[in-house]
């Protein structure tokens, strides 16, 4: 398993028609790639987190754009692509007594899966560990 840790974007918007397209369009008219997206709305805003290739940069096109944003650090994690994997990293998690905020992937290479995994700041030490030994366990 290879990690770590970057910046995600939370961008809050309008939950409507389009908004994500302002975001996207922002963001690769600028030629910045995505390495992960994840929004969430419930009717009336709607959370557009991301992770790029180009952490600065991508701020200062939002920030330019007056495209409202905040950062939290997270880490991006490359599983085995089998059945089972995502199992054994979250047994681990458990185990150091790590409370997962929020997960989200996505198929990477051929084998490989790309999993992005936020924690509580005071969980952070203890999630380092719980994925070293996930690491040396794959």
């Amino acid at each position: 398993m290879t990690k770590k840790t970057v910046a995600q974007i939370s961008i809050p918007v309008q939950d409507r028609p389009g908004t994500l397209r302002q975001v996207l369009r922002t963001l690769s008219n600028e030629s910045i790639n995505l390495l992960a997206v994840s929004a969430e709305g419930n009717g009336d805003v709607c959370f557009v987190r991301l992770i790029t290739d180009q952490e600065e940069k991508a701020l200062q096109v939002l920030d330019k754009a007056g495209l409202p944003f905040f950062v939290k650090r997270v880490f991006l994690a490359e599983l085995p692509d089998k059945p089972g994997a995502l199992h054994r990293l979250t047994d681990q998690l458990a185990k150091e007594g790590v409370n997962i905020l929020q997960i989200y992937g996505t198929s990477h290479n051929e084998g490989q899966c790309r999993i992005v995994l936020s924690f509580q700041d005071d969980d952070e030490a203890n999630a380092q560990k719980a994925l070293e030994r996930y690491s040396s366990k794959s």
